[in-house]
């Protein structure tokens, strides 16, 4: 199945903004609980009433701040953001010879603009994702930026390609992040609810 990937594809946003230079992970913004991006109002519903407020691109990304995200997209630009899903493999299939896979949907650019930013940046619209999807996208940055293809073994001896998606530099970026969700934000023991 496809289902809309939510907040794990703010990876995708942070690794198309670093790669393409338009931030620095330290670079700021203060999220007052909701923001208008191109005229559509979006909720940072995982912060407290008045938003996160200060926060860098490592808090953001910890917090899970859809504020922050939508900002950052809107900076960056829906096609430069699909670019890189697509680079990530957003809207494609991860493995060969499996006809029940699906390839999700990554909306095409000349079907996007720039309304649809705000609500691509958090991983919510036409967007949808396979778990598999997901695991190529989080196996890109473990690997350093590179996407080692994935294969089912049916004997042993097969042999699989690697690709650079990222750059390594990016890759490290994000897995500190990545880390700070499970030490620092949203992930963290403090915030799961039963």
């Amino acid at each position: 199945g496809a289902y809309a990937p939510g907040s794990v594809f703010k990876t995708v946003v942070a690794a198309a903004a670093l790669e393409k230079g338009i931030c620095d992970p330290d670079d700021e913004y203060k999220c007052k609980g909701k923001v208008k991006v191109e005229g559509v109002v979006l909720g940072c519903k995982a912060g407290p009433a008045g938003g996160h407020g200060k926060v860098d691109l490592y808090e953001a990304m910890a917090k899970s701040c859809n504020c922050y995200f939508a900002k950052l997209g809107e900076k960056l630009g829906y096609k430069d953001l699909l670019e890189m899903a697509e680079k990530m493999g957003f809207g494609q299939k991860v493995l060969d010879g499996f006809s029940e896979e699906v390839a999700g949907n990554l909306p095409s650019v000349a079907s996007s603009g720039q309304w649809d930013i705000s609500n691509l940046s958090i991983g919510q619209g036409e967007i949808l994702a396979t778990p598999m999807q997901i695991q190529k996208m989080m196996s890109i940055v473990a690997n350093g930026g590179v996407y080692q293809e994935m294969t089912v073994f049916k004997n042993q001896g097969s042999k699989s390609k690697s690709e650079r998606i990222i750059s390594e530099e990016t890759a490290e970026e994000l897995e500190k992040m990545l880390g700070m969700v499970m030490t620092e934000g949203t992930g963290s023991g403090k915030n799961w609810r039963c």
